[in-house]
């Protein structure tokens, strides 16, 4: 995989916030932006304007979200229905990539919950 260098200046609350998500995952302040683009990078820009669409895509969710008992997710402190595209590892995080009739689009990313 190639890796590329970028230089991004950022206002101060995004730095912080940025700031604050890295010391609480405890990971390098530069891998959780690059890994925040790249799944960025992955979700489709949709222009969505319900309150689902603005809450939950482009999140991160884990394992951990899933019911054990139901077929729903936590994101956000909501529990939502959800659908899975492609095939995930044991452990894997997720990234909510579309909404539609308060069902989730659940796509694997290349992060596992032992990551964190």
């Amino acid at each position: 995989m190639v890796s590329h260098q970028l230089t991004i200046s950022l206002d101060e609350d995004a730095f912080r916030a940025l700031e604050k998500r890295a010391q609480s995952e405890r990971r390098p302040l530069e891998e959780v932006a690059a890994s925040m683009l790249t799944t960025a990078s992955k979700v489709p820009a949709t222009g969505m304007t319900s309150l689902e669409g603005r809450f939950v895509v482009g999140q991160i969710v884990t394992p951990s979200a899933f019911d054990p008992t139901e077929p729903l997710i936590l994101v956000r402190g909501i529990y939502y229905r959800y659908r899975i595209v492609g095939k995930p590892q044991p452990g894997q995080r997720f990234v909510v990539t579309a909404v539609k009739d308060n069902v989730l689009t659940l796509t694997p990313t290349n992060e596992s919950e032992d990551d964190a």
